[in-house]
């Protein structure tokens, strides 16, 4: 058996951790796969809290001893709990990292009902089915099970919020708080498959809300009133999304690891995007958008950038400004048109897969940013509408005009070039003649 090595190390990002600080001193606690006991170490160590856990592998139940009153080995898909805990009652019942692991885990919230005290609370910690890693490696066709992670080889449940909660609710329990931790694809199981994503796949998957949540932390208590409540929550409907990416450019380039994103919803006319840029001990030189991750048109209605407690510091408005603000920033596969009678926003056609510009910021803003961080907050639509599709072909047309006309560009650049070394080697020849 994987012997699961786990302690309370205070970050803010560990789930154990935690779990640990919603525990107050004194308080009394079942910890149902405890593992080598690290929960229980920590709270006995340093807040006087009374233990007892189980584990399925009886090496971990010996190391975790130590620091708890009473350790059990059993199979929590096979043990009635009250069987091996008669007449004990707690204040609070962990299942961190245990969920997941169960055949019928319900039956152990069934049991858990009968061993907390009136008034006590449930802690859990889930992974995320919905993790962006996780859904980059089904996209390409893995579901690879490994010793832990997300898809540990022994889980056999998987849930995402949505289901997570409804999973508590069909089972009588009421959420009273819900934190997550977050990681980074850079730090996770899934880093290599993510990279090899098409990009606007990738940026898609980043914009949805719990892209890179890992483990939901949940505390619940029993609904007294009923097991099964008259009107469980629906889920939410599901919506198309876009997703819109900020670059933050320092010493004149720009680094993946610096941008920000942000979802968008396919089909609402009237939505904010907002960034929060964050200060930076290096100064920001550009700042890149990428409205959005497919060909598609937006109506951009206006822009601002906002310091903590200070106000706007830079802004544009389509009816007052129009679109020539924009007309000499670096831009790629983004054609402008102007407001219009009857109309308040720009038109902002994107063709092709990375559509992007750059801010028009003066340096005085750019400075700004950099010393005390800001909220760029964008006005903007993504009309659900066939005038897009009708318009497909064309904007298809035209970005094979574009990269057509790049070509031409390269290639008169080449031509002129080859010419003037011509005439400069003339000149040279011309001058050494006439000395």
């Amino acid at each position: 058996m994987h012997i699961y090595q786990r302690a309370v190390d205070g970050r803010p990002n560990d789930s154990l951790s935690l779990i640990a600080k919603l525990i107050s001193p004194g308080e009394s606690f079942l910890d149902l796969g405890m593992g080598t006991g690290g929960l229980g170490r920590f709270l006995s160590q340093y807040q006087k809290n009374t233990a007892d856990g189980v584990s399925l592998n009886p090496l971990e139940a010996a190391q975790a001893q130590t620091w708890y009153r009473h350790t059990r080995v059993a199979d929590l898909d096979q043990v009635d709990l009250r069987d091996i805990f008669i007449g004990e009652q707690y204040d609070c019942i962990v299942c961190a990292d245990v969920l997941e692991h169960l055949k019928s885990p319900e039956r152990v919230l069934e049991q858990c009902r009968h061993l907390l005290k009136p008034g006590g609370r449930l802690l859990t910690s889930v992974p995320n089915a919905a993790y962006c890693g996780l859904l980059a490696e089904l996209l390409l066709g893995e579901f690879r099970y490994r010793d832990e992670g997300l898809l540990d080889r022994t889980h056999l449940r998987f849930f995402t919020r949505t289901s997570l909660s409804r999973f508590f609710t069909e089972n009588g329990w009421h959420a009273v708080s819900v934190q997550s931790t977050e990681r980074d694809l850079l730090a996770s199981e899934f880093r290599v498959a993510f990279d090899q994503l098409p990009p606007s796949v990738a940026r898609y998957l980043l914009a949805s809300p719990d892209a890179l949540i890992y483990q939901f932390i949940s505390v619940h208590q029993l609904n007294r009133t009923t097991a099964q409540p008259e009107h469980p929550p629906t889920p939410a409907q599901a919506q198309a999304l876009f997703s819109a990416q900020l670059h933050l450019g320092q010493s004149n380039a720009y680094n993946e690891g610096s941008k920000l994103v942000t979802p968008g919803i396919v089909g609402l006319t009237n939505q904010l995007l907002v960034f929060d840029i964050p200060a930076n001990e290096q100064p920001y030189t550009q700042v890149r958008l990428d409205p959005a991750d497919r060909p598609g048109y937006m109506n951009m209605h206006s822009m601002s950038l906002s310091l903590p407690d200070e106000g706007v510091i830079w802004d544009w408005q389509a009816m007052r400004d129009g679109a020539e603000s924009w007309l000499e920033s670096s831009q790629s596969q983004i054609l402008m048109t102007a407001p219009k009678a009857m109309f308040t926003d720009c038109l902002w056609i994107l063709f092709g897969d990375d559509p992007w510009i750059e801010l028009p910021l003066t340096i005085e803003v750019l400075q700004q940013l950099h010393l005390k961080g800001a909220r760029l907050t964008i006005q903007a639509g993504w009309p659900m509408s066939a005038d897009y599709l009708a318009a497909s072909d064309t904007l298809q047309q035209l970005a094979k005009k574009f990269q057509l006309h790049q070509q031409d560009t390269e290639l008169i650049q080449r031509t002129l070039h080859d010419h003037i070394d011509v005439l400069k080697k003339e000149k040279r020849t011309w001058i050494a003649q006439a000395q």
